[in-house]
């Protein structure tokens, strides 16, 4: 007689062995606070190798467990594509290897929802998905490796500690994830367009600032010239004199048409002629 297939409960008992079994101290996948004074030379290829190591020991030490002539191609499957999944997320090159590290935690809890609910390969929108598509944006744009502390890496630290602590086969657990790391992906969505757009708004200040000085500096330079001035009169004009033109001038469009540009440009004209011996 045949021998039946393998119930999917059997591979999720021998999943959890393996998830036990994991050495605690392992300082290559533990999430630890570590990570926030890991020198660069740990943060290399070398590591990296490693960990796609322990995760494919993670695999072989579950194969070992269990009798694999029963094991359904499917499960077997399911276990080999989250594998390359997981792979896949090591080597892309816009992944900071602490947040590839750190979400490598989750093979052995991916390989188990594989197990448990095949739509996980099939179905993009998947909550397990998302919620792994969300982690690598937020990683991808919002992790500064120098500087773990003030970007979004606490909060992915959150998600997978919470998953690893938490999740014991119900998946709205995944759905209050995708909130929470939906909130903080839009409140640095937030920040950054906000940073953006004072970027965007100095440099228009700086070009109208240049604008200005350009239209001031003739002026100024054409009386500042005559020699019968003396030199603190000319350094006022350069320099006091300069700063109130180029306000005013950045007050409005028709700023040399106002009364107030008009009264300065004046003023500057009477001054220069209190020092002009012919008058």
């Amino acid at each position: 007689t045949l021998n039946p297939s393998l119930p999917s409960s059997e591979i999720i008992l021998a999943l959890n062995k393996t998830q036990a079994d994991e050495d605690e101290d392992d300082a290559d996948t533990a999430i630890t606070e570590d990570f926030f004074s890991l020198p660069d030379y740990e943060l290399s290829g070398e590591l990296l190798a490693r960990i796609d190591q322990t995760l494919t020991e993670e695999r072989h030490r579950t194969y070992r467990q269990l009798p694999l002539q029963r094991v359904k191609v499917a499960d077997a499957a399911a276990i080999e594509l989250i594998g390359k999944l997981f792979q896949c997320l090591l080597s892309d090159p816009l992944l900071p290897t602490v947040i590839k590290t750190l979400l490598s935690n989750l093979h052995v809890t991916y390989l188990k929802i594989a197990i448990l609910d095949k739509t996980l390969l099939s179905e993009p929108e998947h909550i397990s998905r998302r919620l792994l598509d969300l982690l690598f944006e937020a990683g991808s744009l919002w992790v500064d490796e120098k500087d773990l502390k003030h970007g979004i890496y606490p909060d992915i630290q959150v998600v997978v500690e919470r998953i690893l602590n938490e999740f014991s086969g119900d998946m709205r657990l995944f759905d209050q994830l995708v909130d929470y790391i939906n909130g903080r992906i839009d409140d640095f969505k937030r920040g950054s367009e906000a940073i953006e757009k004072r970027t965007r708004n100095a440099a228009r200040g700086r070009e109208r600032l240049d604008i200005a000085r350009e239209k001031v500096s003739p002026k100024i330079a054409e009386r500042a010239k005559k020699p019968h001035l003396p030199s603190a009169v000319k350094d006022f004009l350069r320099q006091a004199w300069t700063d109130r033109l180029i306000f005013i001038l950045l007050q409005q469009a028709d700023s040399e048409k106002s009364k107030e540009w008009k009264e300065a440009m004046g003023l500057m004209d009477k001054l220069t002629r209190l020092f002009d011996p012919e008058h």
